[in-house]
């Protein structure tokens, strides 16, 4: 039998019929926030969460085979932005989302403090510029840059972790404010955030799309690798050694490249063509991201490139600076824009989702010890 929303009759129903009620009146919030710039709401956002959480993941196939009249990617991906959005209490990503010359200025205001840095450098001789052969680590000093790395790499790490912990308070707000959740729970379920990071499982849980999970998850294999790579093991990973074809740091850096320019470029002739019902409608933060990763990645890799032929050839030493600046700005806008307050910031709130559901989960369970250190939500 079949019901209101034309498909079999099933665990699901209620949920879905939740999910659509709900997201009609969420129509009407974003409508009241883009007018009134006024939108604190603990229901909706502690509700809202489930859309990372596993509760959730596969249900824009379940909305799909619904025939409900709601177009369902378009209707997870509004509620995942507006959610991004909420959870960054400082409104830096309600901007990003909602204006155009939001992005330029954040854009903008990102490639002059990095190029301000890089005159800095050069105007009291820490750098200085070689143009009778290639010295990219003399013209870009490797100490210098990953200082100004792990710099960059704390801000947009403490941003993350803030909005993180708002997304946690608004879930547990009930148990926070009734109990004293133990650390001990919050430690026994971390498995479950680790878990669902690692394998993005969750994504197998559309049988429509099997292939997605896999491309994901070479993706975010390829991103943590390439991360690695620049944060921790920048003074490694830029040099100007000429290594061999067999050296690891050839290799690592090959892998994650391909990797995340087979992924991007998917993902923008996905959008570009419409076919896959995830594609068919693309807000401005669902181009800029593919887009950056994939200019980014090139550029990189093409600095590699003629980095290795520049040598002893005179003609590829300004094109591999050029390049090399052009790579720099283009990543550390993406940061800027992205990590905390993008579209990047569901690769952190959907396993942090998963892991707050199983701390509530065990919370509910009839004599679980509460005995711990309270964590207040106010």
């Amino acid at each position: 039998m079949a019901n209101a929303f034309g498909f079999a009759m099933s665990d699901t129903e209620t949920n879905l019929a939740e999910l659509i009620e709900w997201k009609s009146g969420l129509d009407a919030a974003w409508a009241r926030w883009l007018a009134t710039r006024e939108w604190r709401d603990f229901d909706q956002l502690a509700w809202g969460a489930r859309i990372f959480s596993a509760k959730f993941q596969g249900f824009e196939c379940e909305l799909r085979r619904a025939g409900c009249g709601a177009e369902p990617a378009e209707t997870m991906m509004a509620i995942r932005r507006w959610l991004i959005g909420q959870y960054d209490t400082s409104g830096h990503a309600a901007k990003l989302f909602t204006s155009t010359r939001a992005i330029l200025f954040a854009i903008l205001r990102s490639a002059g403090i990095s190029l301000a840095l890089l005159l800095f450098l050069h105007a009291f001789g820490i750098a200085r510029l070689v143009t009778d052969r290639m010295e990219l680590n003399t013209v870009f000093p490797v100490t210098w840059i990953w200082a100004a790395v792990l710099v960059h790499f704390s801000f947009l790490g403490a941003r993350v972790i803030k909005n993180m912990v708002t997304m946690a308070r608004h879930v547990l707000r009930d148990e926070l404010r009734s109990n004293q959740i133990s650390v001990f729970v919050f430690l026994a379920e971390f498995r479950n955030f680790v878990a669902h990071f690692m394998t993005q499982s969750r994504w197998r849980g559309c049988t429509e799309n099997r292939s997605g999970w896999l491309k994901h998850l070479l993706f975010m294999s390829g991103y943590v690798t390439m991360l690695a790579l620049i944060v921790p093991f920048l003074w490694w990973f830029q040099t100007d050694e000429i290594y061999p074809i067999i050296h690891p740091q050839r290799w690592l850096g090959y892998y994650a490249t391909i990797m995340l320019i087979m992924y991007s470029a998917d993902s923008l002739i996905g959008r570009i063509r419409k076919v896959e019902q995830k594609h068919r409608f693309s807000h401005a933060s669902d181009w800029m991201f593919p887009a950056m990763i994939l200019f980014g990645a090139v550029s990189g890799i093409l600095v590699h490139i003629f980095r290795y032929l520049g040598q002893g050839n005179l003609t590829l030493v300004w094109p591999t600076y050029a390049l090399y600046l052009i790579h720099v700005l283009t990543m550390v806008a993406m940061l800027d824009t992205e990590v905390g307050v993008g579209k990047w910031m569901h690769m952190m709130y959907r396993p942090l989702a998963q892991y707050l559901e199983s701390v509530k989960a065990r919370v509910a369970q009839p004599g679980q010890e509460m005995v711990g250190i309270p964590v207040s939500p106010d």
